[in-house]
């Protein structure tokens, strides 16, 4: 009752301020009753004030329609549908899809026009399958082939017998002069609560790779299917770090090499800020401006970066003629 009673207090007292921003996510994760497993949608709202969770409520299924109208009646009973003016979500049909997704259902039960804003980490995600592939070829398995290898080498390994970035020649050259900017980020990143452990054992690879850390602990290699976002930047580092002790290929080790100074370089900066929502479009014009500066290091990455991270509006035009079909008379600009 307590609980009950503490939650009532919260949602009658929930006073935001300003527009916000609705952000929500699907889970699978085991049913409180039984052993099958249920999609639970934590529901969050972002304002300029701070973020309010409205409620995780299980699915019968992911479905993009299930999900909007998940999403409605959590606004619904907060009082705040019409405070609504921006959407957050991850880069899926489900949610993007022009008909079925659960961006024009929402829009569709709130009879106007909301911003999108897809998820920003989704989005540098894609951005890291593109610069692996770029650098490695695309792989067809769940799981990379040189992955494989290395995580089944990992304990005939001599931990001590690494090798930092800056020893290669190529790697001094390319961010040598960087070196103090790339460790003053990643130790302040370090100094906040990371919200999950491999994006703290990215920081300190990278902190291994430029010289900073002199005596570090490895972590065992870890999952590394292409579901997990940091495996492909830990892994390649892992590898660069190791390749007197893994045998490798020239290809593979120029490979390791290309994408580890990407990662230090380039991407962490854009992948650390990308939680900050109303930073996103100057975090990705800098994040495009210092590939640039990197003298385009993984060369196909200039077009995939482009539609990757902005070409999300193609859906939305198309869901907005959608839309205007729909619902005519209902349509409220707030942008």
């Amino acid at each position: 009752m307590k609980r009950l009673e503490k939650s009532r207090s919260i949602e009658s007292n929930f006073n935001p301020v300003g527009p916000l921003t609705i952000h929500w996510d699907t889970k699978l994760l085991p049913s409180s009753f039984g052993s099958e497993k249920v999609d639970r949608l934590p529901i969050v709202v972002t304002s300029s004030t701070g973020e309010q969770i409205l409620g995780v409520p299980s699915l019968s299924r992911g479905t993009g329609n299930l999900m909007s109208k998940a999403v409605f009646e959590y606004l619904k009973k907060w009082n705040i549908l019409e405070l609504v003016r921006v959407m957050c979500f991850d880069t899926t049909s489900s949610n993007t899809g022009v008909k079925n997704g659960a961006c024009t259902g929402l829009q569709l039960l709130l009879g106007r026009q909301l911003l999108y804003f897809a998820c920003r980490h989704h989005i540098f995600e894609i951005v890291l399958e593109a610069a692996f592939s770029s650098c490695f070829g695309s792989s067809s398995g769940p799981e990379p082939s040189i992955f494989i290898r290395f995580k089944n080498a990992w304990s005939n390994l001599n931990k001590q017998n690494f090798k930092n970035g800056l020893i290669d020649p190529k790697v001094s050259e390319k961010i040598g002069d960087s070196c103090e900017i790339i460790n003053t980020f990643a130790l302040k990143m370090l100094s906040v609560n990371q919200p999950r452990d491999d994006y703290k054992e990215l920081l300190e690879l990278i902190l291994i790779f430029t010289g900073y850390i002199k005596e570090p602990s490895f972590k065992i290699p870890g999952s590394m299917h292409h579901a997990r976002w940091m495996a492909k930047a830990i892994y390649a580092l892992k590898i660069f770090l190791f390749r007197n002790e893994f045998p490798l290929t020239k290809l593979e080790t120029k490979s390791a090499q290309r994408l580890c100074v990407f990662v230090a370089s380039v991407y962490m900066f854009g992948w650390f800020n990308a939680s900050l929502v109303i930073e996103a479009p100057r975090n990705d014009l800098r994040f495009l401006k210092n590939w640039k500066n990197s003298n385009k290091l993984i060369r196909p990455l200039q077009i995939k970066s482009f539609h990757l991270i902005y070409g999300i509006s193609q859906r939305k035009q198309s869901a907005s003629h959608y839309l205007m079909k729909k619902c005519p008379l209902q349509q409220k600009k707030y942008f």
